[in-house]
């Protein structure tokens, strides 16, 4: 989705729209000197992401999953739970650090040493540049307050389209790159 980690351990069960296939990214959670705490978006904004098949699916998983392990302990889930959470009400969220650890040992397994949990929102952005997905599109994906900063960080994915756009122009006017 190209969220920010603070943002991922902030999703509550009720940021989910599974008929719509959305998520709103409503808060964060911050680490502060006396712990974790739920907070607005870095932007202050509410914003809309929307998801793909697969993901609603494995989020549906995740649900039934936390449902199970809440109905275990005989708790209920609560309404407003964390979809990240070692609680099992999933009322607490988690550390910002424990999911970036899990990360890492995730990424160590699979042999991608030396790749970071944020990498994953630099590639999310690049790859939809590069796809040609307007820059204000993804700008509002990764919840930038303005899609300039969206240019500023990400010019290079929109560098690697630039073959696309003279063979598009070319083929406009009868033209391959190989003859103009």
């Amino acid at each position: 989705t190209g969220m920010r980690r603070g943002e991922v351990c902030g999703l509550r069960w009720t940021n989910v729209d599974f008929e719509q296939q959305v998520l709103s990214v409503e808060g964060a959670v911050a680490t502060t000197a006396g712990g974790v705490v739920a907070k607005g978006t870095k932007t202050h904004q509410t914003r809309r992401v929307a998801l793909d098949d697969a993901t609603v699916q494995l989020i549906r998983a995740h649900r039934s999953n936390c449902e199970a392990i809440a109905e275990r302990v005989g708790v209920a889930l609560a309404i407003d739970a964390f979809l990240v959470s070692y609680s099992s009400d999933g009322s607490t969220p988690v550390h910002p650090d424990s999911l970036t650890g899990a990360f890492r040992r995730l990424a160590k397994s699979l042999k991608l040493e030396g790749v970071r949990l944020h990498d994953l929102r630099h590639a999310h952005a690049t790859e939809l540049l590069a796809a040609g997905v307007p820059v204000k599109s993804v700008s509002q994906r990764l919840g930038h307050a303005d899609a300039s900063m969206t240019l500023n960080v990400y010019a290079h994915a929109l560098e690697s389209t630039d073959r696309a756009a003279a063979d598009l122009i070319g083929g406009m006017f009868g033209q391959s790159s190989a003859s103009a």
